[in-house]
């Protein structure tokens, strides 16, 4: 196993489809939480409830803020995505910080 890093974000090995190479414990909370909000807009709470396993209470504290978006909630998410989609989230963020 081997990581190249892509526009600052790391990627695992070459293999299988890009959102299974995505490390997301290297993702910040801003894009975590970017990538949460953009699904439940595209696909609505059911199905982010149907992907994550989490309760609709968990799930509302996400979407306040009143809970951190951990890593293992988002990597079922990211099938959901294009890999443009993806990247469009994450430096979107990226550049907000700059």
């Amino acid at each position: 196993m081997w990581q190249s890093e892509t526009s600052g974000l790391v990627f695992v090995s070459d293999s299988g489809a890009w959102w299974e190479r995505v490390d997301v414990y290297k993702l910040g909370e801003d894009a975590r939480y970017a990538i949460l909000k953009y699904i439940v807009e595209k696909y609505g709470r059911g199905k982010v409830l149907e992907e994550t396993g989490i309760s609709r209470v968990a799930l509302w504290r996400l979407l306040e803020g009143k809970s951190p978006v951990r890593p293992e909630y988002v990597k079922p998410l990211l099938k959901m995505l294009t890999q443009e989609e993806f990247e469009r989230l994450v430096t979107a963020r990226d550049g907000l910080r700059a």
